[in-house]
């Protein structure tokens, strides 16, 4: 079993390269054993101004931040890579005994700053030594695309009788972090502060007992889900390699995009009509459209091309790019009043939305279908 070596006196910087299973036993160990301040990096591409105003509004003020001896950096890999070293000047000057930065991928920068007696550097090369604390952890499998179902150690967890625990659960997935006071806005915004506080905790109780160990673990700011649950969650996988495409797009292939694209099973959470679910689902449903699109475009086949175009234009049919690609192949292949229901489903749309007409070159196009049709 693997020790994070908190206790070392010499060393001050904890960098963590961790793969899932490797995070939640490394987090777990922290949240068991140490009082520390959390903070998960938002945002792409950070400059260090950027991670010094995160660290400062999560932590309002020099007292507010003295009670810990150890802050929990999250998602460092979200800072760019000639940030590493102004990072640690700025955390140089703060009072934290240990500092530990999980990155979600290496980082050379960080292991080349490792040389440095005080900077050690873990890397996922040791997370084999973590197989059998994995097999003692519970496994919960959750696909939010389509209905949302959820398995833990291979049974499926049954919500039909629970229908606000099931919207519940799925909200602090999808939150990561969970804020009480957010919480109780979402879901019980009409009680009073006593009853609403009341049904927040009842709820989340009532996690712990569906499934049969605490689910949230409190870190002192928010609640997160417990470090000891192995989590596999399409929904996070999904976003996590769009991420990993938009941080380093170099290695990114037509493979890649199809990989990605089989990921999304169907619209998120599809029967619930709340205001948090509406939001993400078409947050979600703008990205996988552009997946489709880039993959239209791949296409040396038409027919094949015109499948992913028209996927596209079904989850976001405001895009006046799709609409153009899918009404020049209707066109070549002679099919006019095709180009011309594509035109009108577009024209509907943005009127009604924006208020807007579309672009000239799609007018010329249509035009063309018009007089053809």
């Amino acid at each position: 079993m693997l020790i994070l070596p908190l206790e070392d006196t010499q060393i001050r910087y904890l960098v963590i390269d961790a793969d899932n299973r490797a995070y939640r036993y490394y987090l777990s160990e922290i949240v068991e054993n140490y009082h520390f301040a959390y903070l998960r990096f938002s945002g792409e591409k950070i400059e260090v101004e950027d991670a010094s105003h995160q660290i400062s509004s999560q932590y309002l003020s020099d007292n507010d931040m003295a009670q810990f001896t150890i802050l929990v950096l999250d998602e460092c890999d979200r800072l760019t890579q000639h940030s590493y070293e102004d990072l640690f000047e700025l955390l140089d000057n703060l009072w934290f005994s240990k500092v530990v930065l999980f990155t979600r991928k290496p980082i050379s920068i960080l292991q080349e700053m490792a040389n440095n007696s005080a900077i050690r550097y873990i890397s996922t090369n040791e997370s084999q030594a973590l197989d059998s604390f994995d097999k003692q952890m519970p496994v919960l499998r959750v696909n939010a695309f389509g209905v949302g179902q959820a398995w833990l150690n291979g049974s499926e967890i049954d919500f039909s009788t629970y229908p606000l625990l099931h919207e519940f659960f799925f909200y602090t997935l999808a939150q990561g972090a969970v804020l009480r006071t957010d919480a109780i806005d979402e879901f019980w915004s009409e009680f009073n502060h006593k009853s609403a506080v009341s049904n927040f905790h009842v709820t989340r109780k009532n996690l712990d007992y569906l499934f049969g160990v605490e689910f949230l673990t409190y870190l002192g700011t928010h609640y997160e889900l417990n470090p000891n649950i192995v989590l596999q969650y399409d929904v996070a996988d999904y976003l996590h390699r769009l991420d990993d495409m938009s941080y380093d797009n170099s290695e990114v292939t037509d493979t890649t995009y199809r990989e990605v694209y089989s990921l999304y099973q169907g619209d998120f959470l599809m029967s619930l009509k709340s205001e948090w679910v509406i939001t993400l689902r078409d947050k979600l449903r703008k990205q996988q459209s552009e997946v489709c699109f880039v993959l239209g475009k791949a296409e040396h086949s038409p027919e094949q091309a015109l499948g992913y175009y028209s996927q596209a234009f079904r989850l976001n049919p405001y895009r006046e790019d799709i609409a153009e690609a899918m009404m020049l192949i209707y066109l070549e292949r002679d099919l006019p009043c095709d180009a011309l229901d594509v035109y009108n489903t577009l024209s509907h749309n943005l009127l009604n939305s924006s208020g807007i007409k579309p672009k000239e070159t799609i007018k010329e196009l249509t035009e063309q279908a018009r007089v053809n049709c």
